[in-house]
């Protein structure tokens, strides 16, 4: 375990297209990143911005890229409670300085 400073985004709206796009309602989103402290677990993935495809990382990661991940409804069921109109925190988080984070490859 380990507590880092991190940036959270909080939904304030998420609202799907009235017509289908490729089998999908494409997002989109509204809210605000917060910076908290937050504890997180042992094999937790980092994805490293000093890769070469960084950029792709990003553009799908990101909350409020119109064609990433959570346009494109992958998160959907961890965002949305079964009733109600509150969302929980993107499950994605930004941490802008990583202090040293000891990490292994995730893959080869």
């Amino acid at each position: 375990m380990i507590d880092l400073q991190v940036d959270r985004f909080d939904l304030t709206e998420l609202k799907g297209s009235p017509r289908l796009n490729q089998g999908h309602y494409i997002n989109s989103v509204k809210g605000n990143f917060t910076s908290e402290k937050k504890n997180f677990p042992s094999g937790t993935v980092v994805v490293r911005m000093d890769q070469p495809l960084a950029n792709v990382c990003t553009y799908l990661l990101e909350p409020e890229s119109g064609e990433g991940l959570l346009a494109w409804n992958f998160f959907d069921r961890y965002l949305v409670h079964q009733w109600g109109m509150l969302y929980y925190p993107y499950p994605v988080y930004k941490l802008m300085n990583n202090n040293g984070i000891k990490s292994v490859p995730y893959c080869n």
